[in-house]
């Protein structure tokens, strides 16, 4: 089932329509003829929409919450009151079996970087070993998590510590994983991509990317939990391909499993080395970067965030041009 097409719905009054949506308020109200019927806000990635369901015409899920994902069908209307279009519901059924990514049913915010969104839409529809791509719709079909993950930070002051930051840096470890296509194993390359997409995917518990209120363990490391965070679609996986899961999990806990592999002496799977030297190389060149951009030129040591940088300055090429064109 396709996502409800909402931003084109202004234009079409009086139409009937269906897709899949997500539930993100539900109010109960009183018309003007003291009729009950319950108020619904539909969302997707392409806008949101105000949904009316009256008890003598709705034939769908009568229990819906906030968050649900749904597959409704109705027709359009124009709301008398203030002109805006509506959907008056004839059906409305919860989607607990994800065949369409659910990142596209999430509300379009301001905060997003669409063309970043896009990306990583892209990305994960892609894959073509279908387990992969079903854990990760697994993972991301829990609203608060997804947001905050396209939203967030990938660290307080270190790298990529901007709003969506956390979306940048996992699609840029997963961009270069994927350019090893041939190096290894197809079929490994794509478990390389979906850790590279996913680990970091426990920042969206840490303390600079959740209000003060809610901060639990404001000094555990990420790393700690990444699989805690995933155990459930993780077991999912295992239960269908478990040699995917194994590797799946060493290659998000690749700290640990060089140390393990080291001591079983165990060569280490290539692909793990990817996902690792991929991170390494994303935040430090982001980092790096941040430090060039505020250097001061007659400074060459900087410390930026508990990191030590000694600044390599590129060839003198305003000298060079001119040796070249005084030599004979």
């Amino acid at each position: 089932m396709a996502q409800l097409d909402i931003a084109t719905l202004r234009q079409n009054p009086g139409i009937m329509v269906s897709g899949l949506a997500r539930v993100c308020k539900l109010e109960q109200k009183i018309a003007k003829n003291d009729s009950h019927y319950l108020l619904i806000k539909l969302a997707n990635i392409t806008g949101s929409v105000p949904a009316l369901c009256w008890p003598d015409r709705y034939q769908g899920k009568r229990d819906l919450k906030v968050n649900d994902i749904v597959e409704v069908s109705g027709r359009t209307t124009l709301l008398p009151d203030n002109q805006t279009i509506a959907i008056r519901l004839r059906d409305a059924e919860q989607i607990t079996s994800y065949a369409d990514n659910p990142v596209t049913l999430l509300p379009l915010k301001e905060e997003y970087n669409l063309t970043d969104v896009q990306k990583f839409i892209a990305m994960v529809d892609n894959l073509e070993i279908s387990q992969l791509k079903d854990l990760l719709y697994r993972v991301f079909a829990d609203e608060d998590l997804a947001t905050t993950y396209l939203t967030g930070k990938s660290s307080r002051g270190y790298h990529h510590n901007e709003p969506g930051g956390l979306l940048r840096h996992s699609l840029q470890v997963a961009e270069i994983v994927a350019r090893y296509r041939g190096v290894v194993q197809d079929y490994q390359l794509e478990i390389g991509i979906v850790a590279a997409l996913l680990h970091d995917i426990a920042k969206v518990r840490m303390w600079y990317n959740r209000p003060a209120t809610e901060v639990s363990a404001p000094i555990l490391s990420h790393d700690l939990m990444t699989t805690e965070m995933i155990a459930t679609p993780l077991k999912a996986l295992e239960a269908e391909w478990k040699d995917g899961a194994a590797l799946l999990r060493d290659c998000l806990n690749y700290k640990v499993c060089q140390k393990t592999y080291t001591h079983k002496q165990l060569q280490v799977p290539v692909i793990i080395n990817i996902v690792w030297s991929a991170d390494q190389a994303s935040a430090g060149s982001d980092g790096e970067k941040k430090v060039l951009n505020s250097r001061k030129v007659w400074k060459k040591h900087y410390k930026q965030w508990r990191q030590n940088y000694y600044i390599y300055d590129p060839p003198p090429i305003a000298q060079t041009t001119i040796k070249k064109l005084v030599q004979p």
